[in-house]
Order: structure tokens, then sequence, then C-alpha cells
């Protein structure tokens, strides 16, 4: 893989998820692997790759569920319209129980039936349904 693509995404999930570069060393050294601030940036920047190994911990971290369409290899056009506004609404959703799960659609439900809250694409899916 491109030196340069790896480092964009590989900032990008990390700020997707909310982390700093220090939040990310921290989770690395509970996982037994110690880098510095320097080598995350080396990293990010293009300059170095993690090893396999460092990479894998490394998307465990960002919560890459498919390493092979998140860096290119594969593409899913589902997943590469998801953008990170969506991305960190998804987290937030995950951590909801049943209960807040049934509150948030019928909250979503509601703003689907303003078309003023509606992108283009998901009001043609609505009038389709």
């Amino acid at each position: 893989m491109n030196n340069e693509i790896m480092a964009k995404k590989l900032r990008s999930l990390r700020e997707s998820e909310g982390l700093t570069v220090n939040d990310t060393i921290d989770r690395l050294l509970q996982r037994g692997i110690k880098i510095s601030p320097k080598t995350l940036y080396s990293w990010e920047i293009g300059r170095a790759q993690p090893d396999a190994d460092t990479f894998m911990m490394l998307c465990d971290i960002y919560m890459v569920e498919d390493i092979l369409t998140e860096f290119g290899y594969l593409h899913n056009e589902a997943d590469t319209q998801i953008d990170h506004k969506q991305r960190a609404l998804m987290k937030k959703v995950s951590q909801l129980n049943e209960r807040g799960m049934i509150a948030l659609s019928a909250y979503a439900d509601g703003l689907l039936t303003n078309r003023e809250y509606m992108t283009e694409l998901s009001g043609e899916l609505v009038e389709q349904a």
C-alpha cells in the first residue's frame, strides 16, 4: 500500500474515534506495544509504516471491522459513503440500550416526515419504501 494513503487513513481513523496521539500510544501500551509520539506521527505523515502486529492493533483500537475495504483494497460502496459525522453517530447509537434504540428510532421517524431534515437520496428511499 502507498505510504501516503495509509498515513492519511491512519490519522483519519484515529481522529474519527476522537483519540489523541497520547490516547493511541496508551492503548497500544496496554496491548504490549511501546512506541513514542514521534513514531505515531511518522506513520501518520507517511515516513514509515507500522509492522503487521502493530497495524492490526491500531485497526482494533480504531474499531476497523473490514481492513481490506477500509484501506482501499476492496470497494464496498456503502462503506465509502459513511463520513466521520456518520461514524461518530453510529458509535453513539451502539452505546444505547434497547429502550434508547426504540426512542432514537421513533425520533428519526419523526425527522424523516419533514424533508427539511432529509438528504435527496434518503427522500428517494422513503418514497420507494
